[in-house]
């Protein structure tokens, strides 16, 4: 593990986690409301249904429609939900694998910083507004050929981080298009090269 560099641009993957938690935590007890709402028994005669001002008497198909309706509005809600925390969840998992893998079994490539790319993408911070870019990297190997890498969303340049111009990427041995830049990884081992203790 990394020590935390003093970069100040954590992966926006926290954020994509923390809105799987935030999500799951609103699907799930939503299903459970609308599936428990479907067996408590209602009494008819605590059912009040107005219709322009003058009360309806309830009747058991009131009931059902009632549990209906709370079936689709909590259940549907609820699944809502949890599937798009559920699918956000399993997403960064996968990520955190694959780049797990790649830190084991893959090639670990020195390459240097080409550029930076700006997106249109735009995040609000509690510094202010700050524009989403890409860090570019290249790598030439012994032949000769020369292979681009393209980082993931970064909040801010990370360039005043890196004095020697050096990002390590992780790439499948077998094919060089599976790759990962471990820019905090970078960072990290650029802070500690520098600081002697």
């Amino acid at each position: 593990m990394f020590p935390i560099a003093p970069f100040p641009n954590r992966p926006l993957q926290v954020k994509h986690s923390i809105l799987a938690i935030v999500f799951l935590a609103i699907g799930i007890p939503f299903m459970i409301v609308g599936f428990i709402l479907q067996f408590v028994p209602i009494n008819p005669d605590l059912v009040h249904l107005y219709i322009d001002g003058v009360r309806q008497p309830a009747t058991l198909d009131t009931v059902r429609t009632l549990r209906v309706v709370f079936l689709w509005v909590f259940g549907v809600l609820g699944w809502a939900f949890t599937i798009a925390g559920a699918a956000l969840a399993i997403r960064r998992l996968q990520q955190l694998r694959e780049q797990a893998r790649l830190r084991s079994e893959g090639l670990r490539l020195v390459t240097n910083i080409i550029d930076l790319e700006y997106t249109g993408a735009r995040t609000h911070t509690p510094r202010g507004v700050s524009l989403l870019c890409h860090l570019r990297t290249a790598y030439t190997d012994t032949s000769g050929k020369t292979f681009v890498f393209r980082s993931g969303l970064l909040k801010s340049d990370p360039t005043p981080y890196l004095p020697t111009g050096e990002v390590i990427v992780y790439c499948d041995q077998s094919n060089l298009a599976n790759y990962f830049v471990d820019v905090d990884g970078s960072i990290a081992g650029a802070h500690n090269a520098v600081v002697v203790l």
